[in-house]
């Protein structure tokens, strides 16, 4: 990787090299960070879509949930990928904003009803007394769309996607001796009134490992 290299073409490779392993489960799986506060948050989510024209990732969530909570209040997030059987890891930097409601709807409709019913059902992250409410709550939805032979669940206003939109990108492939391999692509970026995205050229650095 050199300073004419573009990040964005190098992501949608790694990623692809992920997803092409038989021997992992979930290759689209990274850590996402968020914070309200002073104290960052971590979790595991799945990313479904890349952009390698403007640079973003989505991922979809309840927006109610403490990351949706936290990106209300924060937008910035910082996301991780680690492939152990290809040696890589890939870090990024960002700000979150929420996906257009098409992109949201059409992901919705895609995923099986038992997906959709625990979006619409499921207050994520809330203290509940006990699963079997939110099992009783399931099997009623189930018996009222056989009972109307509904064949169309809506998307919840609740749930939908966020882009995470990259600030920084850093590349890092294992070495012997330690001697790995780290690239850090930088750039400055902003948003309009309508999410539209403005950016500056991307800067690049070699890091010692």
């Amino acid at each position: 990787m050199n300073a004419q290299s573009n990040p964005l073409i190098i992501i949608k490779a790694w990623l692809l090299d992920a997803a092409n392993r038989s021997d992992m489960q979930y290759p689209n799986a990274f850590c996402l960070s968020t914070s309200s506060d002073s104290l960052p948050d971590s979790r595991i989510v799945l990313y479904k879509l890349f952009n390698d024209e403007h640079g973003y990732l989505t991922f979809f969530t309840n927006y109610e949930s403490k990351k949706g909570s936290d990106l209300e209040v924060n937008n910035a997030a910082a996301a991780v990928f680690y492939w152990d059987k290809l040696g890589r890891q890939l870090r990024l930097k960002g700000k979150c904003v929420k996906s257009p409601g098409s992109e949201s709807d059409d992901y919705f409709a895609s995923r099986p009803i038992l997906n959709q019913l625990n979006a619409k059902l499921s207050q994520q992250s809330q203290p509940i007394e006990s699963l079997k409410i939110l099992n009783d709550k399931l099997i009623a939805e189930q018996d009222a769309i056989q009972k109307n032979d509904i064949s169309l669940i809506h998307r919840p206003n609740h749930w939908g996607g966020f882009r995470l939109y990259f600030s920084s990108v850093e590349f890092w492939e294992a070495g012997e001796g330690r001697f790995h391999e780290r690239y850090l692509f930088q750039r400055t970026i902003s948003f309009d009134s309508k999410d539209h995205l403005d950016s500056t050229n991307w800067k690049f650095s070699i890091l010692q490992p």
